[in-house]
């Protein structure tokens, strides 16, 4: 895995900001410039050092790395705040169904069919719902917790191969940031998720060098 990004590259993910005022916050051709300091291409960790949000980097992060890698992070990310869904909903074992399914995939243990069979019994349909029912419903979180979703949801939007399964994920990690005690647990669960996409990126990096 040796993805780089150019300014050009970034200016074709069409980030916020891009055809705005260059106030500091837009991310506008010149302030991308800006970030890359000269250099003519950064690697997606490079990308992920950059002085701008966590929930920026991700966001350009998840959108340039391969759909596998996309779905790799978006199970791993609903994972880790699964077990706060289920803490309130201690009946419904749909989300982890999918999400099961999902790490099987991932592990070329389930096939194609398995996850057709899942999408067309409306397991998933139901499970998104769930979750986002819950979400709507909480509305305790400060903004730094919506921040903490942003990274799953950008996964969900991108992934292609496995979109099914990567919209719960997204659903699972907004609902956790929204209710898990507030602005702190949702700074906590985003620096947690800069942290494992680090990890993962670093982990394919070695495999490249390994091959």
């Amino acid at each position: 895995m040796n993805e780089t990004l150019t300014v050009a590259d970034v200016v074709r993910m069409r980030p916020c900001g891009l055809n705005g005022e260059d106030n500091g916050t837009n991310y506008t051709r010149h302030r991308i410039k800006a970030l890359w300091a000269g250099r003519e291409r950064l690697t997606l960790l490079d990308v992920l050092e950059l002085d701008i949000p966590i929930e920026d980097r991700l966001w350009c992060v998840l959108r340039a790395v391969d759909p596998r890698t996309r779905a790799i992070l978006a199970c791993d990310f609903a994972g880790h705040v699964l077990p706060l869904f289920e803490a309130e909903h201690p009946d419904d074992r749909r989300p982890r169904a999918v999400l099961e399914t999902l790490q099987r995939w991932l592990d070329r243990e389930a096939t194609d069919e398995e996850l057709d069979a899942a999408r067309a019994a409306g397991a998933t349909r139901a499970a998104a719902c769930a979750v986002e029912d819950a979400a709507r419903a909480a509305r305790v979180a400060a903004r730094a917790a919506w921040a903490a979703a942003g990274a799953t949801r950008a996964a969900a939007c991108a992934v292609e191969d496995a979109a099914w399964a990567a919209r719960v994920a997204a659903g699972a990690a907004a609902w956790a940031a929204r209710v898990a005690a507030g602005a702190a647990a949702g700074v906590a669960e985003r620096d947690w998720q800069l942290a494992r996409t680090r990890e993962v990126l670093e982990e394919l990096a070695e495999e490249d060098d390994d091959e």
